[in-house]
């Protein structure tokens, strides 16, 4: 397993390596990702040249466009950290406006002995005028996004739904109800600052028809900015070998 990971490991630094559009710096050692419009570069990465690569201080993030720009973020916004099989801890953070998250704007610090050795993500450096509080109340957004959905029954309607729910978290207060969580939403494929909205996301699981979906409502005009299907089906034709039957051809759905 431990070699898997490295082989892994290797061959996604070397896709970093040759993908075009890349930025040389240091002599053509530094590999930094060309930045996007009102982003930072997406990529840096000091692989190569270690030596050169930035210290580690916790909720410190150097960022690279024209110049190096080091930012603080709070504690409270990392999202997650962990450490693989070949020694590297990985740190998550969460980018905010305002102190409102911004759905996407996710930036990953990759560290080993104590150095930044690659960084990769989405962090919004130019940011635009844009709205900090909410003309829409939480419940008439929630109406809006259910009106879109459409659907006849919901999970949080069905008692057994919610208990199952309850013992699985094991908390009697956990429900399938959405609560609506006010971020700011520039796009789910493309993060794109100058479309920055905020809005209102809710998590709304239904049960007939079934679907589970992410819905993103304008918190100044109710409309619904996009949606995310959380609930993904494959349709398929494979082959299998059998005990008693040899090969046959299974439909997975």
């Amino acid at each position: 397993m431990k070699n898997f990971t490295k082989n892994f490991y290797r061959t996604f630094l070397l896709l970093f390596f040759l993908t075009p559009g890349l930025l040389w710096a240091q002599n053509g050692r530094i590999n930094i990702e060309k930045e996007k419009k009102s982003l930072f570069a997406n990529h840096v990465d000091f692989m190569n040249v270690p030596d050169q690569a930035p210290a580690f201080i916790r909720g410190q993030i150097q960022f690279y466009s024209d110049s190096v720009h080091s930012i603080i973020v709070k504690p409270n916004l990392l999202k997650s950290q962990e450490k693989d099989e070949i020694g590297y801890k990985h740190y998550k953070w969460q980018q905010t406006i305002n102190g409102i998250p911004v759905e996407g704007a996710i930036y990953i610090q990759h560290t080993k002995n104590g150095k930044v050795l690659s960084q990769n993500g989405l962090w919004i450096k130019d940011i635009p005028a844009i709205p900090k509080t909410a003309a829409l109340s939480a419940a008439n957004a929630l109406q809006k996004a259910l009106n879109f959905v459409n659907a006849k029954k919901y999970k949080w309607e069905i008692p057994e739904e919610e208990k199952v729910l309850q013992e699985i978290k094991n908390d009697d207060n956990a429900t399938y109800y959405p609560k609506g969580e006010l971020v700011y939403f520039g796009g789910r494929s493309e993060l794109i600052p100058a479309n920055l909205r905020l809005a209102y996301k809710f998590n709304i699981y239904a049960h007939d028809p079934g679907s589970r979906n992410l819905i993103f409502v304008d918190v100044i005009n109710g409309n619904i900015l996009d949606s995310e299907n959380l609930l993904h089906t494959i349709d398929a034709v494979g082959t299998a070998t059998t005990v008693y039957s040899g090969a046959q051809s299974i439909h997975y759905r």
